[in-house]
């Protein structure tokens, strides 16, 4: 029972919008309203890591793997790996891998020709 939606997306803060209404919108058609709000909030974690850090085009996936089970990732073009910090309690920003591993049911991250993969799943 495969499900497949993906997107391609340009390094440009307006993806983030664009990438919270892909997710919600393709949530909701394979009837998985539980898991929207969350969706929403770490694919604008994953994508502003991939617009601040990779700086190019990226590519969006999602996937229902089993009727309660989604699969997320963003493949961008810069090999760094991802690093989950401590923020100091009054920093701005450097908290988005740590809502990802509080979230989402599991996540990671894989090398690929050309870059690499972040991906996470939620389970509902």
């Amino acid at each position: 029972m495969l499900q497949r939606a993906e997107i391609d997306c340009a390094a440009d803060p307006q993806a983030v919008r664009h990438a919270r209404s892909f997710v919600a919108s393709t949530l909701r058609s394979w009837r998985l309203p539980d898991l929207v709000e969350t969706a929403e909030l770490l694919v604008s974690e994953v994508v502003t890591n991939a617009i601040l850090h990779a700086a190019s085009p990226f590519r969006l996936t999602v996937e229902c793997r089993t009727p309660r089970m989604v699969s997320v990732e963003v493949r961008d073009s810069s090999g760094a790996a991802p690093v989950l910090t401590s923020p100091a309690q009054d920093a701005t920003h450097g908290r988005g891998l740590l809502l990802i591993e509080l979230l989402a049911s599991r996540w990671g991250w894989r090398p690929v020709e050309g870059g690499k993969v972040v991906w996470f799943e939620l389970t509902g």
